[in-house]
């Protein structure tokens, strides 16, 4: 709910309702509420984050991955938005190369394989090069046979996934997480309906393709060949 009307709900209570229970609260300011709602008490009674869960199947090799210098190797791993009076928010499904550090950010509703094997197609053809391997950590979304299969259609040579009480084998797209998607997206809990508008923002800051960038944005940003794919990019001369 948004600040104004959070503050209107105990400005009522007290002045029309005559509850003296929300007499301090009924001259709480805007700025002092947003305050409160960044504090971690706050944070950890309102919101809610699941940990990975991980799946003991033998599939992709626990290793990790060694690109020698080449793009197409690739660290995915998926970040929550939290969860909010017991609502559910998006996943965003983050890809990084090794090499070249392009990335892709992609939200979906659900980690389920019926969101997140679309998402990852689609993801994995956005990248300007072959993609050679793809590395994530033990978590059940990824270490399943589906993606497996998909990543054998595609043709990706390696399916690796992290090593136990290694975590550096991961480190480079948990790292992409702080610098790269929280940097835009921030840490607050955004509904799942959103993910389609998020997708559409992603791609506009860099995305996948100027072919996948709406008309009035592909005119104003020049891509360049490599780079970050959610916010490296460059607009023209005169534009600001």
């Amino acid at each position: 709910m948004s600040g104004p009307a959070t503050r209107a709900v105990p400005r009522r209570q007290y002045r029309i309702h005559g509850d003296s229970r929300f007499e301090r609260l009924s001259g709480l300011s805007n700025g002092r509420l947003y305050k409160l709602r960044k504090s971690r008490a706050y944070r950890l009674v309102r919101k809610r984050w699941d940990r990975t869960r991980p799946n003991p199947e033998a599939i992709g090799d626990q290793r990790k991955p060694d690109p020698r210098g080449r793009p197409g190797w690739l660290r995915v791993d998926t970040v929550h938005q939290g969860d909010l009076d017991g609502a559910k928010a998006l996943y965003l499904v983050n890809l990084v190369d090794s090499v070249t550090q392009w990335e892709h950010v992609a939200a979906v509703e659900a980690i389920s394989e019926w969101f997140l094997l679309p998402a990852l197609e689609e993801s994995l053809a956005g990248f300007p090069f072959r993609i050679q391997g793809f590395h994530a950590d033990n978590g059940s979304e990824y270490i399943s046979c589906r993606v497996a299969g998909l990543l054998d259609k595609l043709h990706v040579g390696e399916f690796t996934k992290s090593r136990p009480q290694r975590s550096n084998d991961n480190a480079l797209v948990e790292g992409k997480h702080a610098a790269v998607v929280r940097k835009w997206l921030d840490c607050d809990h955004i509904p799942r309906r959103f993910a389609g508008r998020v997708n559409r923002f992603t791609t506009a800051l860099g995305g996948t393709s100027p072919r996948t960038v709406p008309d009035v944005i592909a005119t104003e940003i020049t891509y360049p060949r490599w780079g970050n794919a959610i916010y490296v990019f460059s607009l023209p001369e005169g534009v600001h």
